[in-house]
């Protein structure tokens, strides 16, 4: 085997495993220093007290909490999914403030887990979307910020036909982050994806049926790219090393090989490269209770590079 010569990808592993993901829009956090918002009550009395810190904002109505039972009347369509990811409850508010002709929206979203908030928080992401500063990640659409911050999720909307410059909605959200719990650890399951070569504000995880797919449980997906070649990695996450073996199984069976996979034992417990229909060259790795495939590979230098970085974070994390 051709050893790798990717010293994005090499120092990748040193950098994830000492410090973090520190990849635009995905800041490290910090041990957390406050204690968590555990109700709904906590986040009504930061949203009223909210116009003290940012100046020149005042609330334009009382916070309104919301809960599984009432959330469609909030989000429509969109409360299932939010559901899905585990949701439990919701405050939102409108406030007016500088240059608006109508108020601002902001929702803070309180999930079961971290992992569910940065699920949904990535609902809106794209490659159009902007980095953001704030930690955990955060991200513009537009003039729209959204936020993850461990379980929570907060997403601050301006006025549909208002021109409003992204630093007025800015300081409502860095006012509204500093009131809230420091940024906790991020998530195993985050720390295990690779970090050098991923394409910014294309992550993303996936409670269950990961890429859309029925036959895939619980995941994260990311892009990947180096000299204009790009491809999709995924890291799948079982209950157990018996469930990653049926994992690995769906994935092969889901990619519809059209040769016969040509085993790669140096890669991990198990691992292939295959040829899928719809997918092109793809690769398959299981490594503990969890399962990587790298998708469209125009580069194997590239996918076989992710596939050992994230199985030393697998060996090394887990």
């Amino acid at each position: 085997m051709k050893a790798m010569t990717m010293p994005k990808l090499t120092m990748a592993v040193c950098c994830l495993l000492v410090a973090g993901n520190g990849s635009p829009g995905y800041a490290q956090a910090r041990e957390a220093t406050q204690a968590p918002l555990s109700s709904p009550e906590n986040v009504v009395r930061v949203l009223t007290e909210l116009p003290l810190q940012a100046e020149g904002w005042s609330l334009s109505g009382a916070p309104v909490v919301w809960n599984p039972g009432n959330l469609r009347q909030r989000l429509g369509d969109e409360a299932a999914t939010f559901l899905a990811y585990g949701y439990r409850w919701s405050v939102s508010a409108t406030l007016l403030g500088p240059g608006l002709s109508r108020p601002l929206t902001v929702d803070v979203f309180d999930m079961t887990d971290d992992l569910g908030a940065f699920g949904v928080y990535t609902l809106n992401q794209s490659e159009k979307a902007v980095a953001a500063q704030i930690l955990n990640a955060s991200y513009w659409v537009g003039n729209q910020l959204h936020v993850w911050r461990g379980p929570l999720y907060l997403r601050l909307r301006p006025p549909s036909n208002d021109r409003v410059p992204r630093s007025v909605v800015y300081s409502v959200g860095l006012a509204l982050a500093g009131s809230l719990p420091q940024p906790a650890p991020l998530p195993l399951l985050y720390r295990l994806m690779p970090e050098g070569n991923r394409v910014p504000l294309t992550m993303r995880y996936y409670r269950s049926n990961a890429l859309g797919q029925p036959s895939l449980g619980e995941g994260m997906a990311a892009a990947y790219a180096d000299s204009g070649q790009r491809l999709t990695f995924l890291l799948l996450r079982s209950a157990d090393p018996i469930g990653a073996e049926r994992t690995y199984a769906d994935v092969a069976r889901w990619l519809k090989t059209a040769a016969e996979p040509r085993p790669l034992p140096d890669l991990g417990q198990q691992a292939e490269l295959l040829r899928s229909p719809e997918h092109g060259l793809c690769y398959v790795m299981r490594e503990g209770r969890y399962v990587a495939a790298a998708l469209d590979v125009p580069n194997r230098e590239l996918a076989e590079g992710l596939l050992r970085i994230a199985g030393t974070n697998i060996r090394i994390l887990r």
